[in-house]
């Protein structure tokens, strides 16, 4: 893990390939990106808690996850904002494979 890292938990559904979703599952560390505003951010899906498959999420599946963000100092720096006031319990999030939306969820 590096040192200027930001990470959170987070619920999350993978979206059904039938509503735009992946045709495959994710495993851990899948990088897609992560909608923030306006800004597209790599992000990383280090832990999944998936209680059917335990190791992989597929299409359609809901699941705990731990989300981290690399250059978090870089990116508070960058776009003047403090990542905690951004991913506050409850705050909904969405991940992309640009431009394609993956997967929407909510922080823990």
């Amino acid at each position: 893990m590096r040192i200027d890292t930001f990470i959170f938990q987070a619920k999350i559904l993978l979206l059904p390939t039938i509503l735009g979703g992946r045709e495959g599952g994710v495993n851990s560390g899948y990088r897609p990106n992560l909608r923030l505003n306006d800004k597209y951010l790599t992000c990383c899906v280090l832990r999944l808690d998936n209680v059917k498959t335990k190791d992989i999420i597929l299409p359609g599946d809901i699941c705990d996850v731990e989300i981290e963000l690399p250059f978090s100092k870089e990116i508070e720096q960058n776009y003047k904002m403090n990542l905690e006031d951004c991913f506050k319990t409850g705050t909904q999030i969405q991940l992309y494979e640009y431009p394609k939306m993956v997967a929407v969820g909510v922080v823990e």
